[in-house]
């Protein structure tokens, strides 16, 4: 082999050895800080097994506890099949209060008319065992929805309940990820 075959060959081959190094440096740095995927680390005292109560509701809005309540239940079932049972099956019982929800216009039309308003749900939650004790607690979680105000009344309370449900899905995937977070 020529000389100048040698030293393209033996260039290739420290290039080949340094991308293997900067692959297992890629993969070995995030292990080291403790990094992980959200949603990966176990629930607070080891629990597998949660019932999820309906929320208490303090709002006007007699549906608004149903609708979260159903968010969290289809939340924690999508993430981890076999998780959510009865209350007399769980080792552990997740239930909060809906405290109140706000309305705010974000932008107008004009001076007297609304063109979009801001929904903002506030909840608090926690988590306890069988015997009662406290596993974790979120005291004042908060979730934005915006959405369109129409001058037809029937659309602006569709689009306004359609905003309560995504705001209710938004919520259930910060609770989640909330309860799985380990730092």
């Amino acid at each position: 082999m020529s000389e100048s075959r040698y030293r393209c060959a033996a260039r290739a081959g420290r290039a080949r050895a340094l991308r293997r190094w900067w692959v297992v440096l890629v993969c070995l740095i995030p292990a080291a800080c403790g990094y992980h995927l959200v949603g990966e680390s176990s629930l607070p005292g080891g629990v597998n097994r949660l019932a999820i109560t309906v929320l208490d509701n303090r709002t006007a809005h007699s549906f608004l506890q149903s609708t979260v309540t159903n968010a969290l239940v289809d939340e924690f079932s999508r993430r981890r099949p076999n998780l959510i049972v009865s209350v007399e099956q769980a080792q552990a019982v997740l239930s909060g209060t809906i405290q109140r929800l706000e309305a705010e216009t974000v932008t107008r039309a004009n001076s007297q008319t609304a063109s979009q308003r801001r929904l903002v749900i506030y909840v608090s939650l926690s988590m306890t065992d069988k015997a009662g004790h406290l596993l974790w607690q979120e005291g004042d979680m908060r979730v934005e929805q915006n959405y369109p105000v129409s001058s037809n009344k029937t659309t602006s309370d569709q689009n306004r309940r359609r905003a309560m449900e995504k705001a209710a899905l938004r919520l259930a995937e910060n609770v989640y990820e909330r309860l799985t977070s380990s730092f």
